[in-house]
């Protein structure tokens, strides 16, 4: 069953804003407005690519934007609410508000949000080696094929994190190998791999050790259907984890 998320269309606000701010998603342009009005030029760019990246994830053609009526609770305060799929979305997307003004829908970023995007941000500077290393990591994993993987090398791109190593080819079955690389369906082949959104990046605590995870955004060759591919950041580069099985 597919997840739902409901946003809010609002009215034009009488608030001193920048609408200046828009994106294009598919064929829809949408802009983008900011609560916290301390947040600097980088920043708001910042937070704007990386809304801009997400939403690519998601068929702009597939939105249902439903207006709201007499009956509903927010009936005057806010236009409508716009449904899209949750899938390819991160925990911390912003999940709340858009106001309608001259014929753009402004999603509005909120103070929440924008905390949560200056921890990202910080984050990601902190752990800048890291970042900058993933669009190679993604690379390898785009173009993995048996001829240009060994079962030892594809191994060594998963961790098991409950015991803290790299998998060995002596734990990668023949079968799961070709599973994973094969040109004819193989996992790797079914999907386009994309690097996380700053929002799919963060420390997490498993087995007293503290990890730097990511979620690598996926899309099906086929139907387009966005997936996600849990990574982590050990021993100076990235693995992906390892599912139960593997």
């Amino acid at each position: 069953m597919k997840k739902t998320l409901v946003l809010l269309l609002l009215p034009v606000i009488a608030l001193a804003q920048d609408w200046s701010r828009t994106l294009q998603w598919g064929t829809n342009r949408v802009g983008v407005i900011f609560e916290e009005t301390n947040l600097t030029d980088s920043v708001k760019s910042s937070i704007q690519d990386d809304l801009t990246y997400v939403l690519s994830f998601n068929v702009a053609s597939n939105v249902a934007f439903e207006a709201l009526t007499a009956g509903d609770f927010y009936y005057g305060k806010y236009t409508g609410r716009m449904v899209l799929d949750l899938e390819g979305l991160p925990e911390k997307f912003p999940k709340n508000y858009y106001i309608a003004h001259d014929g753009t829908n402004y999603l509005v970023v909120t103070y929440e949000d924008s905390t949560n995007y200056l921890a990202q941000i910080a984050l990601t500077n902190q752990q800048y080696a890291a970042i900058s290393s993933l669009s190679n990591f993604v690379y390898t994993v785009n173009h993995a094929t048996t001829n240009s993987l060994s079962r030892s090398a594809l191994a060594a791109m998963y961790w098991k994190m409950s015991e803290d190593r790299v998998l060995t080819s002596n734990e990668m079955s023949e079968t799961t190998y070709i599973r994973v690389l094969r040109p004819d369906g193989g996992v790797f082949q079914r999907y386009t791999y994309f690097a996380p959104s700053i929002l799919d990046i963060a420390y997490t605590v498993c087995s007293n050790k503290t990890w730097l995870v990511g979620m690598l955004r996926m899309r099906s060759k086929e139907d387009c259907q966005p997936a996600e591919q849990p990574c982590l950041y050990r021993d100076g580069q990235w693995r992906l984890v390892v599912y139960e099985g593997n």
